[in-house]
């Protein structure tokens, strides 16, 4: 879950154009002192004529209440320090005095290039600077949880952005960009502000929630892109210093097998296996059942992990993932009884109760995920188990009917938002009779369900023609609280 929590480009500026400035940010520019203020760092002694007559246009222009001379002033002041800087380039009272002038434009940009320079060349200034910097970063902040919290998504990602650039010593900003970009489905931008967050948090305790979420949301973010090396890396990270968060390690066994690390995967299964499996399954949640009933699977205990799946059933009917395991489960259990009867035909009658235990699971499923290969595979092994020909047959019309297979990604909720992913693989349809169907776009229609198993919102996804073996990406954004689950159906 994408958590949301608040509260530079380095440009060398060399002769730079004199063309008249507009001021950029009204919000930054209202926000200076309506008096100059004296600097608090050895810089005022500046050299040279444009040099003076900036800083007194600016001084001037600062304090000036008819809008249109003050704006006049300022062009005025940034024309002259802009001459002095350019004239002076290693003089920290022009590079200073000029970021001053960016202020009162509006250009938080042309503040911190020109803040930078002043700092490196005069350190004792770097306080009085970050002042600054750190009072335009609030007042662009604020402004942009106002739009984040009127659904203003672009005014709050741009005003983000300026007060990123003008301070980056607290993490808050940082991660209030990764927030947006993560939830306007680009994980690979939100992972690098997420990285930020982390790097400026460091070790300061002060900001240790802000660490741990931006590392949780880092994970998130690599997972989505299916670097799952890096995921793993970010999550033993965050592990050390919380061994005990489940949610982590099952999204760490995750990493692991999907980056191939088999034996560390398997390794961290059995260990979250033998904690979960010591306490009392029903106080746990849904997740930790998940694990449980999958570590069962994986161990070939196939009744305790099918009587894990059916909790999760009982808890959440509509639950995809209960359902595909539980039909897996009933599979596992009629295919080794299956091989057990040609040994001994005595047994035929424990895999046909197996067989048809799986029918309604597999029902079920197709029910919430109807364009699962997978799912009308399992539900026609188990017709053909209990030898019924003639469902047998309506399951196998439909499976070679598919244009292409739904195969799920990932499923993650929010308190006011959920997302479901899935990977559409291509197909070459068939009718009953063999012959090749002509392929044509598809609509889907996705109801995200509540706790209740009420339908809460609805969304339509048109899939255009997906060739055999490609695979086609698509993300459903379910925007209400409360989503627990998800079905499907094909638009007639």
């Amino acid at each position: 879950m994408i958590r949301t929590v608040l509260a530079s480009a380095l440009l060398a500026l060399t002769a730079l154009p004199l063309a008249a400035q507009e001021i950029k940010s009204h919000r930054l520019s209202d926000a200076q002192a309506a008096k100059f203020q004296t600097p608090l760092c050895p810089v005022l002694k500046g050299r040279g004529k444009a040099f003076d007559n900036g800083q007194k246009a600016l001084r001037k222009a600062a304090e000036e209440k008819d809008a249109a001379k003050k704006l006049a002033g300022l062009q005025e002041a940034y024309a002259q320090l802009t001459q002095a800087a350019t004239e002076n380039p290693d003089d920290a009272a022009s590079w200073y005095h000029l970021a001053r002038a960016y202020l009162y434009l509006g250009d938080s940009r042309g503040a911190d290039s020109a803040f930078t320079r002043a700092a490196g060349l005069m350190p004792a200034c770097e306080i009085d600077i970050d002042g600054y910097r750190q009072n335009g970063w609030a007042t662009l902040a604020n402004a942009g949880i106002e739009f984040l919290n009127q659904e203003q998504t672009d005014s709050a990602l741009h005003l983000f952005r300026e007060a990123h650039l003008l301070f980056k010593k607290f993490p808050h900003v940082a991660m209030n960009l990764g927030v947006v970009y993560a939830n306007s489905g680009r994980p690979d931008s939100a992972a690098v502000y997420f990285a930020q967050a982390i790097e400026i948090a460091g070790e300061d305790t002060t900001y240790t929630d802000d660490r741990d979420a931006a590392t949780q949301n880092l994970a998130v973010m690599l997972i989505r892109q299916e670097k799952h090396a890096e995921a793993a890396k970010v999550l033993r990270q965050y592990l050390q210093r919380h061994p005990d968060d489940m949610d982590a390690k099952r999204s760490l066994t995750q990493s692991f097998r999907a980056a191939g690390m088999t034996d560390s995967a398997e390794a961290l299964d059995k260990e979250l296996l033998n904690t979960l499996a010591s306490m009392n399954t029903d106080s746990l949640d849904v997740g930790d059942l998940m694990t449980v009933g999958v570590g069962y699977f994986r161990a070939e205990k196939y009744p305790d992990a099918a009587s894990t799946f059916e909790k999760i059933i009982a808890r959440l009917p509509w639950n995809r993932d209960a359902h595909y395991n539980l039909a897996n489960t009933y599979l596992a259990i009629a295919m080794k009884f299956a091989d057990q009867v040609k040994a001994d035909s005595a047994l035929a009658d424990s895999a046909r109760k197996a067989w048809s235990s799986l029918i309604p699971v597999a029902e079920q499923l197709i029910k919430i995920d109807p364009m699962s290969a997978d799912g009308l595979q399992m539900l026609a092994q188990a017709h053909r188990g209990v030898d019924n020909q003639e469902k047998l047959l309506e399951t196998a019309e439909k499976l070679v009917g598919l244009p292409w297979s739904f195969e799920i990604t990932g499923f993650q909720t929010g308190s006011q938002s959920a997302r479901l992913m899935a990977n559409l693989v291509g197909r070459t349809p068939m009718n009953a009779g063999g012959e090749e169907l002509e392929p044509a776009p598809v609509t889907i229609v996705v109801e995200f369900l509540d706790a209740a198993n009420q339908v809460v919102e609805t969304v339509e996804h048109t899939v255009p023609v997906v060739k055999p073996g490609e695979t086609h990406k698509i993300e459903v954004q379910g925007t209400k609280a409360g989503i627990t689950a998800w079905r499907y159906h094909r638009k007639p």
